[in-house]
């Protein structure tokens, strides 16, 4: 009978025995740059620190700004656009037309306040990156 782990264990004891035979000799030193990124800066765990000490700080003061944004001044303006339906007897579980809409919360405070910062500072940390690296 036909032993198949027989056969795949010899075939590869042969392969790898042609291998040294066929590649002795032959070894040499490779004289090419390694193929690495090396970060001027280091890394954080496993991501790499900007070139510039001055543009990771600007980067890590509109991170900040944008998770403010994402948290306390969007549950403010959740907190308002419920307090708006409710005032003007709407259900918050229905869909609402889009001229309603504009007319409740357009011309609220708190809830452009929330868009614009969230808006202002992803466009500028967009901006920062560019004009360092263009």
């Amino acid at each position: 009978m036909f032993n198949r782990r027989s056969f795949v264990s010899l075939s590869s004891a042969l392969a790898a025995g042609l291998a040294m035979v066929v590649g002795a000799g032959k070894a040499s030193a490779k004289t090419t740059k390694p193929r690495m990124d090396i970060e001027p800066r280091g890394t954080v765990g496993r991501l790499e620190r900007f070139p510039l000490l001055d543009l990771e700080s600007k980067q890590d003061f509109m991170a900040g700004i944008t998770s403010f944004a994402n948290t306390d001044l969007a549950i403010a303006a959740r907190d308002r656009g419920l307090d708006l339906l409710k005032a003007n007897g709407l259900d918050p579980a229905k869909e609402l037309p889009l001229e309603t809409s504009i007319k409740l919360f357009g011309s609220d405070p708190i809830m452009g306040l929330r868009e614009r910062v969230w808006h202002s500072a992803h466009s500028y940390e967009h901006d920062i990156l560019d004009a360092y690296f263009q």
